[in-house]
């Protein structure tokens, strides 16, 4: 329910306080149920995702789900899906992560989105089709709605 981007970037020793030059930077589409579904593609098994994306950086899911031949069932929201950075000091081994907050929805919009998620999930075929749920943030378990 929560994609994101990893941003990582890679120092040799991180000087906090300090401006560094990094060796290395890449960005990587993720999320846990993006990666259980990459996973799942690189044996062949075909999957569908949805979850919720920003459109202002929604190509770079686009480019993964197309290369892999996932099926896109994502919602679009406006803005940025949110990009969460990772200081890799190679000196040292260690690796500081800076999560950015995902979307917040008032319960009604997380009633919505479940309502939609339920139908997308239930158009997804037979009867016995494995479902993954892996959002460790559950909103709306918080927000009190039926689901």
């Amino acid at each position: 329910m929560n994609p994101e981007l990893y941003h990582t970037i890679e120092v040799n020793t991180l000087r906090v306080g300090e401006v560094n030059r990094a060796l290395r930077m890449q960005v990587d589409v993720g999320g846990k149920g993006i990666n259980v579904a990459s996973c799942l593609a690189d044996f062949g098994i075909t999957s569908a995702v949805t979850g919720q994306i920003g459109r202002d950086n929604a190509a770079q899911f686009e480019t993964l789900f197309h290369a892999k031949g996932i099926d896109n069932r994502c919602f679009y929201l406006d803005g940025l899906t949110r990009i969460n950075t990772k200081l890799v000091d190679v000196a040292s081994g260690e690796t500081t992560d800076i999560n950015m907050p995902g979307p917040t929805l008032a319960p009604d919009a997380i009633e919505t989105l479940l309502d939609r998620l339920l139908t997308r999930i239930s158009g997804l075929g037979r009867p016995g089709r494995w479902v993954v749920s892996s959002d460790s943030r559950t909103p709306w378990c918080r927000a009190g709605c039926r689901h």
